[in-house]
């Protein structure tokens, strides 16, 4: 019975196909749109379509076109989006209308038909369809979308179906090399900074997954769409991914995916990334996460003032209660001691200032290699009335995302 059904829908889905191709209005000269849209009037004269649009995806927040464009490559998790803008005649119009979307292969079959119904409103002025690139069922060649308007057509559009991108035709090696695991990136430059295999967990700490880009890599001036797997060693399921996509036009060095490793969110444990491209893997590497390192025989002791004596190197106005005023300031030495295990390694330190109701109000962070175990980190924020307001504040003093010790002040406006 499920075999007899299966050629029903077969037939009826030939059926429509052949009374498509009857009714189509293959006497009227098409009009060829700035994007190459050929667009068919109505036997009454009107237009039913302005465009035919062809991309990867649409922005959800913006409804951008992403990836847009009339060549396309084969791809897992690929599509084919396709975006037909309406004209006013069918936006004015009161009546519910229907379109097919008729998308052919290159061998000249019909290879999707979808069926849209549209009822004119104000917030949408366009249909959509979208098929899949899956190489299973995908070929490359020139392809065809025709849009049939109560079974006459409107309007068609060629894009083209490029071959798989293919990895063995660079070098692996080198992509591996360029695939590093870092701390985090250069603000001005964007380079890896930190860079290492073992880290350690923290409670606010992540790392970064950094690819150096190939100017090699130009496939017929198509986006470059890389995706980061990230997987825990042992297992074949990835926990995390994430897309970048290299338009032609950039100027990017560097693509990266960054991963929290906090207490909360993260295992101690072997972890590895693979970066794709085009939906085929052309680097791997490994890396370790570690338990949180023990910081517990490093001490902290602030001392805050106004000012230093440029004479006798004597700090004034020592204390944790200050008055708001023009030019003023809070300043800030902080003396960290018990280093003894960390001499010679990089320490990152951030100072932030805390305002009333926890709000931070500045911070700053310090890349520190020690060649002693003890050092002073100093630092300073404006009080004057445009900047604060009267309350508690509190200096926190940070390595690595965790929380070494804290000074508590208060600011007053007299």
């Amino acid at each position: 019975m499920d075999g007899i059904i299966q050629h029903i829908k077969l037939l009826c889905f030939l059926v429509m196909i052949l009374i498509f191709s009857g009714c189509a209005n293959v006497m009227e000269k098409p009009e060829i749109t700035e994007n190459s849209t050929q667009v068919y009037s109505l036997k009454d004269g009107n237009k039913v379509v302005d465009s035919i649009s062809f991309c990867r995806k649409v922005d959800r927040e913006n409804g951008e076109l992403i990836g847009e464009g009339n060549e396309f490559i084969i791809m897992n998790e690929g599509r084919v989006q396709a975006i037909v803008s309406l004209s006013d005649f069918i936006q004015n119009s009161n009546k519910p209308s229907m379109f097919h979307f008729d998308w052919i292969s290159a061998s000249g079959y019909t290879t999707y038909l979808r069926q849209v119904d549209y009822i004119p409103n104000d917030s949408v002025d366009f249909i959509r369809s979208s098929i899949s690139l899956n190489p299973d069922i995908r070929s490359p060649g020139e392809y065809k979308l025709r849009i049939y308007y109560f079974r006459e057509m409107i309007a068609e559009k060629n894009f083209i179906l490029l071959p798989e991108f293919d990895p063995s035709t660079y070098n692996l090696q080198s992509f591996s090399e360029d695939l590093v695991f870092c701390k985090k990136l250069d603000k001005k430059t964007g380079e890896p900074l930190g860079i290492d295999s073992v880290f350690n967990q923290s409670q606010k700490g992540s790392i970064r997954a950094t690819f150096k880009l190939d100017k090699e890599i130009s496939i017929a001036q198509q986006e470059q769409l890389y995706r980061f797997d990230w997987f825990l060693k042992g297992d074949t399921t990835t926990f995390y991914r994430k897309h970048v996509d290299v338009l032609p036009a950039d100027s990017l060095n560097n693509i990266s995916s960054s991963l929290s490793i906090a207490t909360d969110k993260r295992q101690p444990g072997e972890y590895f990334v693979v970066l794709n491209l085009f939906g085929k893997p052309i680097a791997q590497k490994e890396f370790v996460l570690l338990p949180p390192v023990d910081y517990s025989a490093i001490k902290v002791k602030t001392t805050l003032y106004r000012k230093k004596s440029k004479k006798t190197g004597k700090l004034i106005g020592v204390g944790s209660q200050f008055v708001i005023g023009e030019k003023k300031k809070v300043r800030a030495i902080v003396n960290i001691s018990g280093l003894d295990e960390f001499v010679g390694k990089e320490l990152e330190f951030k100072l932030r200032w805390v305002g009333p109701g926890g709000k931070g109000v500045y911070s700053k962070s310090y890349t520190v290699i020690s060649e002693i175990s003890t050092l002073a980190l100093k630092n300073a924020i404006s009080i004057t009335p445009g900047k604060r307001k009267s309350g508690e504040y509190t200096l926190q003093v940070y390595l690595a995302g965790e929380l070494l010790g804290e000074k508590k002040f208060e600011l007053h406006s007299k």
